[in-house]
C-alpha cells in the first residue's frame, strides 16, 4: 500500500530571521528534522506545498494550496510538539478488503495545547 502524498511541509523560524524548511525548494531534497535548531526557534508552523514546488518533487507530495496554514510562536521555555501520525483503517465487507491511510499532522506546545490537523485542514485540539 502506499503512502499518501504529504499536503503540508514544516518550516521552523528562527530569532535571526532566517528559516530552515522541512524541503530545500532548489534542489527538492529533504532536510531533516533533528536539523532544526529547537532553542533558536521562535515559530514553527505547518505550510500547503505550493504547486510550483509539487510538480518539481512528484508524487511524494500534493499541492492544496486552498488550505489554511498552522503556527506556533514559541517562548524561550516552550517545547515544541510536531510530528506526522499515519493510521490504516482495514474492513472486510463481504469479502472485500478495503483499506485507508490518514495521515495526521499534529503541532502544539508541550503543557499547553496540542492539534491535531488532518489533510483536509479540519483541527482537532487537545
Amino acid at each position: 500500500m502506499k503512502n499518501p502524498p504529504l499536503v503540508f511541509m514544516w518550516v521552523a523560524w528562527y530569532e535571526d530571521e532566517t528559516t530552515f524548511p522541512q524541503f530545500d525548494f532548489e534542489t527538492g531534497k529533504e532536510n531533516p528534522f533533528k536539523a532544526v535548531k529547537q532553542n533558536k526557534m521562535i515559530k514553527f508552523g505547518w505550510y500547503p506545498i505550493p504547486q510550483d514546488f509539487a510538480e518539481k518533487i512528484g508524487d511524494v507530495v500534493e499541492s492544496r494550496t486552498w488550505l489554511p496554514y498552522y503556527e506556533v510562536n514559541l517562548g524561550k521555555e516552550d517545547k515544541l510538539i510536531a510530528k506526522r501520525e499515519g493510521k490504516i483503517d482495514y474492513t472486510i465487507n463481504n469479502g472485500l478488503q478495503l483499506l485507508s491511510h490518514t495521515k495526521k499532522y499534529v503541532l502544539g506546545i508541550e503543557g499547553k495545547f496540542v492539534m491535531h490537523i488532518d489533510e483536509f485542514g479540519n483541527v482537532e485540539v487537545k
